[in-house]
């Protein structure tokens, strides 16, 4: 059944509504009928059943059948500081990691990234694909996306445990290092993760004045867009999120 996220005023009581670019989803791209069943998600954690009763491009109203809570999240919050990356690179990280189960992304600045984005038209499309990804996966609440930070502010507001992702083969691992923070119960993580060219020395050595703490992700190079997905995924995975 189609899902989309709606703002929470357009659900009042036992009515809803749809309007704008959705209603016209729903109409034209959908071909949605009187009738028909959607479920609508607030933001907050609650989903509702709901069945049309009136269609357009412009405006569709819906009688609520159910109120049910939304999919959980995963225990583990996970907030991917992610240099911003060539062409549209960045654009598949957030699709992917939003289907993982990243709760937060905040995309990076670094010194070694080639382009900087144009916060105000980038911006929206990246939130257009957060809330696509999250409506086509079923999650019921939509990761958080901040405007890109310089490094060394990301770095000074990050919450703590946080992990830097290096190529360097000797660093410890992200398993070993999340054992570390064990045994009381881990309930979120800062993972950074550099450009193509990954992060300079300069940058690597500040993220460590921070207690931001740099992990391996074993015997192979990992490309900038990779390398976030796949530690998310052994992070959630070793939270039981994943598996």
């Amino acid at each position: 059944m189609h899902r989309f996220f709606v703002r929470p005023e357009w659900i009042q009581g036992g009515e809803a509504r749809l309007e704008g670019p959705q209603a016209h989803q729903v109409s034209r791209v959908l071909r949605a009928k009187t009738g028909d069943s959607l479920i609508l998600l607030d933001g907050s954690g609650w989903e509702y059943l709901v069945e049309l009763n009136a269609v357009s491009s412009e405006y569709t109203s819906a009688k609520v059948l159910e109120r049910r809570p939304a999919s959980p999240e995963p225990a583990l919050s996970i907030t991917l500081y992610q240099a911003v990356l060539k062409g549209k690179k960045l654009d598949w990280v957030l699709q992917k990691g939003t289907e993982i189960g990243i709760s937060s992304f905040v995309p990076l600045v670094c010194e070694r990234c080639v382009a900087i984005p144009s916060e105000d038209r980038t911006g929206r499309r990246w939130e257009s694909i957060i809330r696509e990804a999250s409506e086509q996966c079923g999650r019921g609440r939509l990761p958080r996306l901040s405007p890109p930070r310089p490094f060394g502010e990301a770095c000074r507001e990050a919450q703590l445990p946080a992990l830097l992702l290096s190529e360097t083969r000797d660093l410890p691992g992200i398993k070993e290092l999340l054992s570390r923070m064990r045994p009381g119960p881990v309930g979120n993580v800062s993972l950074f993760v550099g450009p193509e060219g990954g992060f300079t020395p300069e940058e690597a050595s500040y993220a460590q004045e921070w207690r931001i703490q740099p992990a391996s992700l074993g015997k192979r190079i990992l490309r900038g867009e990779t390398a976030g997905l796949v530690a998310a995924a052994i992070l959630l995975y070793e939270a039981g999120d994943l598996g």
